[in-house]
């Protein structure tokens, strides 16, 4: 990894990831209810989007666990 050691790298990777989440979200509702304003259906984008939504978060709760269990450690 590019930034391992890097203090200030923690901070960003953390917001990245928090932000590639929700604007891939957000794309995602739009896309679900396009239809509804008379735009065509994307079922298979919607997937991609939710997906990648999904799979974002989840590396960010991973992320605030590291964290917090690193916090730990340098307080004891």
């Amino acid at each position: 990894m590019l930034v391992r050691n890097m203090k200030f790298a923690y901070i960003l990777l953390g917001i990245a990831m928090l932000k590639i989440a929700t604007l891939i979200l957000s794309v995602a509702i739009g896309s679900f209810i396009a239809p509804k304003y008379g735009t065509q259906d994307e079922a298979s984008m919607i997937f991609i989007y939710c997906s990648v939504a999904v799979i974002s978060l989840v590396l960010f709760v991973f992320y605030c666990q590291r964290i917090k269990q690193r916090f730990n450690k340098t307080n004891e």
